[in-house]
Formats: structure tokens, sequence, C-alpha cells
């Protein structure tokens, strides 16, 4: 007892910044599942997301390979993953700093420098530029599951979130499909040259460029997100 006595302390007074935090809380919007799947902005940002990650997959499933067909090797071509993780820290960090209007932005960015990197890599049978590309690629890869969890946390509330999050997170699947299929098919078409696959992604995020703008507007008159 007199040991615990030591150790254990009376609990301090709730902080001033914990009851505004709380009064703030009650002004949240939590959406659940059904009420968010209602919502026009969240079906834009999903289209957004299956986008961004389809232009990725053209490119990521076939790194290895784009890095050998361009005098590179296996393993540089997996650079892409390593900074897959560094787009991750980089996009919760905008998102923290900019919140999600210049996160997504500097993500779609990141995407189109990809594509004219790879573009001028193909042409010109520059191995730096192709690395470089690759590398951007994985920036943006990284940084669009780390956007949607921000921004599903953020413009629907935390209460549902885990379920919110995991629907979706469900982008992955149609891009998993669209992404890899259109990449065989144009790689089959060139004769297994990879310069359609780059001008496939940055169409592809051209469209998301478009997707972004519709998002914005969509958010403008929205509670919880704040349209910045």
């Amino acid at each position: 007892m007199v040991v615990a006595a030591i150790i254990i302390k009376a609990p301090e007074a709730p902080a001033a910044g914990a009851s505004k935090a709380a009064a703030s809380d009650d002004k949240v919007h939590h959406y659940s599942a059904a009420e968010m799947m209602k919502t026009g902005r969240f079906w834009v940002f999903f289209i957004w997301a299956v986008a961004l990650n389809s232009a990725g997959l053209m490119v990521i499933n076939s790194a290895a390979n784009i890095s050998l067909a361009y005098g590179g090797s296996a393993v540089l071509g997996m650079i892409v993953s390593l900074f897959n993780g560094a787009g991750r820290i980089v996009t919760g960090n905008n998102f923290d700093k900019f919140g999600r209007k210049t996160t997504a932005i500097v993500n779609n960015l990141f995407m189109f420098i990809a594509g004219v990197l790879l573009v001028i890599g193909g042409m010109s049978h520059s191995l730096i530029a192709i690395v470089v590309g690759l590398i951007f690629v994985g920036l943006a890869y990284g940084g669009t599951p780390t956007l949607t969890s921000a921004y599903i946390n953020k413009a629907f509330g935390h209460k549902y979130f885990p379920t919110n999050f995991s629907i979706a997170n469900f982008s992955l699947i149609p891009a998993a499909i669209i992404g890899p299929n259109i990449s065989a098919k144009l790689l089959e078409a060139a004769g297994g040259k990879y310069d359609s696959n780059f001008y496939a992604l940055i169409v592809f995020t051209l469209v998301a460029f478009v997707l972004w703008v519709a998002l914005n507007v969509t958010s403008k008159k929205s509670d919880n997100e704040g349209y910045k």
C-alpha cells in the first residue's frame, strides 16, 4: 500500500483544451457508411483514387522489367517500392500542413512528372530519366492510400472511420484490374515496348486532374472538410 501510495497520483483536472476539443467534436458530422456513400464527393474521391492507382499500377507491376529494358538492373527497378513508403510520409505531412486540396494536387503532380520523365526516358533511352520517373511513380502511388485515410477521417468523421476507410480502400480493387490489364494489352500491341504505357499513365493522371477539380466543387459547401 505504501508503494502504491507513492506511485498512484490523483488525476489532474481536465485541461481547458480538452473541453474545447470535445465541444468541437460535437459539431462534427459523423457519417455512417450508408450516409457517406450517398454523397457525391465520396464517389468523386473514390474514382480519383482509382484513376491514380491505376496509373501507378501500369508501371509498378513491370518496374523491374522496365529497368532491364533501358539498361538497368532488376533490383534498380524496385526503387519504386522504397519511394512508395516515402510517399506516404510526404503525403501525411502535406495533409497535416495544407489539407486535402493541396495534398491531392501535389500527388497528381508527382504522377504527371513521373509520366513525363518516363516518356522522355523512353524516347531518349535514358536510364536516369526512367529511374527518376519510377521514383515519382512510387511517391504518387504511396501517397494515395495515406490521403484516402486522412481524407475519409476528416471529411466524414472518426466515429465510423474503420468501416468508411475500408470501403474507400476498395478503390484498390478496380485499380488492380484496370492498370495491369491495360498495361498488358498496350505492351502486347506495342511489341514489348513500354512507350504506350507511359503515355497511358499521363492520360490517367489528366483524368485524375479533372476529378480533383470536380472534388473541389463538390466539397465547397460540405461540412467537416473545410475547403482547403
